[in-house]
């Protein structure tokens, strides 16, 4: 499904979005380049997310009760976790 030219994914247990978050809109979370669809009851137990707006995250779904998202913050690379070669 494509909705206003992105694609659009249901969240299963342990998928992973990762990208500049956009917001969140009736059981959708808005990223630059995806939508990922939610069910009511999970959308209810995300929380506010609007502090998160314009921020590359991250946001994990797991299949632990008390714990249904991971969400991260994802901090540009320092000098101590850069990749040299």
């Amino acid at each position: 499904m494509i909705i206003e030219g992105k694609i659009t994914h249901s969240f299963n247990p342990w998928d992973e979005a990762v990208g500049l978050f956009l917001g969140r809109t009736s059981n959708n979370l808005i990223f630059d380049k995806m939508v990922i669809l939610l069910t009511p009851s999970e959308f209810d137990r995300l929380g506010p997310l609007d502090h998160l707006n314009g921020k590359q995250v991250s946001i994990l779904k797991t299949d632990l009760p008390d714990r249904p998202f991971i969400i991260r913050v994802i901090e540009e690379a320092t000098e101590s976790c850069k990749l040299i070669t």
